[in-house]
């Protein structure tokens, strides 16, 4: 009965006293839950626009040294830069869609060898 509440209150139970389930003897017993969450809706979940960017050898940390130069610590969390994909000169970058303009002109002012070739909604069209 105790054990059947805790399971519907808590993902991780721990229980100090002893617990005697099915005839065996349980100290310090560590329960562990799975909960699935929800799924967002769509009109939720966050719109990313992908930046196909032509770049000698760039790398996480420069991407993102560039970005936070310009942007700052508050834009960069709100543009969420993520590397999609890495081919021999090309970055696919992945950016939330009200940020786009910053952080294309923060790839501009760099003053860095860098391109943006194209900007696209999806990947399928950056290789168009």
């Amino acid at each position: 009965m105790i054990m059947s509440l805790c399971f519907n209150i808590l993902s991780f139970i721990y229980l100090s006293t002893s617990v005697d389930i099915k005839g065996k003897l349980f100290k310090n017993l560590i329960i562990k839950i799975s909960v699935k969450m929800k799924t967002l809706k769509p009109s939720h979940r966050e719109k990313k626009r992908y930046i196909l960017i032509k770049g000698g050898s760039l790398d996480q940390k420069e991407i993102d040294k560039i970005i936070l130069d310009y942007i700052g610590i508050l834009g960069y969390a709100k543009a969420c830069p993520l590397i999609v994909k890495r081919e021999k000169e090309n970055i696919v970058l992945a950016v939330n869609r009200k940020e786009i303009d910053k952080v294309r002109a923060s790839f501009l002012i760099s003053g860095k060898k860098i391109e943006i070739r194209k900007v696209s909604g999806t990947l399928r069209g950056l290789g168009k």
